[in-house]
């Protein structure tokens, strides 16, 4: 595979839909579409994605009336984004497993085996009882029919792989080789998790979930080995013997992609890169970050570039914005067989010698005038386009684009700001810093503030 050819992945999780909130008028209604409606916007910014990840926790109690609002929503999400039902990939949550079938006490029988005894023990279970560990999630799978994410009683997983040319991944780009695995994690989930890690013992070696190692295995990474993407709902530290079961993964996939604790974890693991979603629908609301993340992986000569941009929930003007602690597109670059360290990756548009420098930028007659002002961009890096500007600073909250404008040394007066905060001349003073011959001092001005304007 050659150097440049890239593949994007939009990641959320944690949805928690329940039936009621088809309704317009629900508050996780209105952040869904929010959501939605930023994916369209990134989507023209950074590219249109290759697959839409979501990692677990589609619905709150594994209904299937839950389900159909679920459903309701991703082909919203699909409409706007103008792809089919192909490109999604999902697996189960927790939240998932119906617990009424989950309360059997078959099922019950079956997840205290899992839980208890050794690996060796554990792994006769699950081998003998796969299919009927999967009886739980029977909403699920009917939910995920349509996106080809059955988690297989065989196997205990998904997979697709372009490499084969199945149909189930003819959407993926052929020019780059990828690999992208979606496991249960909840083969042994039922309404007592939260107690049944009270009761875990010194050697139980993690939480209680169960993953089989035969989830996990695949080949010894090679040169000519695909880009490999693990997806799940538990991070292994949830699982049942997570040690074992880290250094499998962290061996052989170059991504991991999880979701079920609410924060976005952006690290390197071993020589891998992994990413804890955050969520779509936290627990509190009004109170903590819904967000969701953009992964942009790029070959580079013997490895890979991963990129992440994260979006979070602005709850005072009601959008999702850039995260100001993870700037857009900061990342880390991994090789191909995982076999040299994690090098971490600035944003993409740092600042640096070569970029900007602002001194002043003064207002004259109503225009601008850059007598005073001394600015330059590398010739031969690439200008962003006026649309992506403009996209990267209102995408900001108020304070933050205000900052801006005042670094180029413009506030509007009393009058001014009792319209609509201001924003009234902040828009007609940005119509003139986009013209051709203030766009660079513009972006100086951005980067200066932090603003990722690729």
């Amino acid at each position: 595979m050659k150097s440049g050819e890239t593949i994007i992945l939009l990641q959320a999780s944690d949805f928690h839909v329940r039936a009621h909130e088809g309704d317009p008028l629900c508050r996780p209604h209105d952040i869904r579409q929010l959501f939605a409606f930023d994916a369209e916007q990134m989507a023209k910014e950074i590219g249109v994605p290759t697959a839409l990840i979501f990692s677990g926790d589609i619905a709150f109690g594994g209904g299937a009336e839950e389900y159909d609002v679920a459903r309701q929503m991703f082909a919203s999400l699909l409409a706007r984004l103008g792809l089919n039902e192909q490109r999604i990939l999902v697996v189960p949550g927790n939240h998932d497993v119906s617990r009424g079938k989950a309360a059997k006490l078959e099922a019950r029988m079956l997840r205290d085996s899992l839980r208890a005894g050794t690996d060796k023990d554990a792994e006769a279970v699950f081998i003998a009882q796969r299919a009927k560990l999967l009886e739980p999630i029977a909403a699920f799978h009917e939910f995920a029919m349509p996106y080809d994410c059955l988690i297989k009683g065989d196997n205990g997983y998904w997979e697709i792989n372009n490499l084969t040319g199945s149909s189930a991944s003819e959407y993926l780009a052929a020019d780059f080789p990828l690999s992208i695995r979606g496991i249960s994690t909840v083969h042994a989930s039922d309404r007592n998790d939260d107690q049944m890690d009270n009761l875990l013992k010194p050697e139980d070696d993690g939480s209680h979930m169960y993953v089989a190692r035969g989830q996990l295995s695949c080949d010894p990474l090679t040169d000519a080995s695909p880009f490999r993407v693990i997806v799940g709902h538990h991070p292994p530290a949830w699982w049942r013997f997570s040690d074992n079961r880290k250094n499998l993964i962290q061996a052989r996939y170059h991504l991991h992609l999880f979701g079920h604790e609410h924060m976005f974890s952006p690290q390197s693991v071993g020589n891998a890169v992994c990413v804890g979603a955050g969520a779509i629908n936290p627990d509190d609301l009004e109170n903590d970050q819904a967000r969701y993340n953009w992964i942009k992986i790029r070959r580079e000569g013997d490895g890979y570039m991963v990129r992440i941009w994260s979006r979070v929930y602005d709850h005072k003007y009601e959008k999702f914005c850039e995260d100001g602690e993870w700037l857009g597109g900061k990342g880390f670059l991994i090789s191909q067989k995982l076999d040299g360290e994690v090098s971490e990756v600035a944003p993409e548009c740092q600042p640096t010698e070569t970029i900007a420098t602002v001194d002043s930028f003064q207002e004259s007659g109503g225009g601008i005038n850059p007598a005073s002002t001394r600015a330059f961009v590398d010739q031969e890096a690439k200008q962003p386009s006026s649309h992506a500007v403009r996209f990267a600073l209102l995408s900001q909250n108020h304070a933050r684009y205000a900052l801006v404008f005042k670094e180029l040394g413009f506030e509007p007066n009393e009058t001014q700001r009792k319209i609509l905060g201001g924003l009234e001349y902040y828009e007609e003073v940005l119509e003139e810093l986009l013209q051709p011959e203030n766009i660079g001092k513009l972006i100086a001005a951005m980067i200066k503030e932090g603003i990722n304007v690729n």
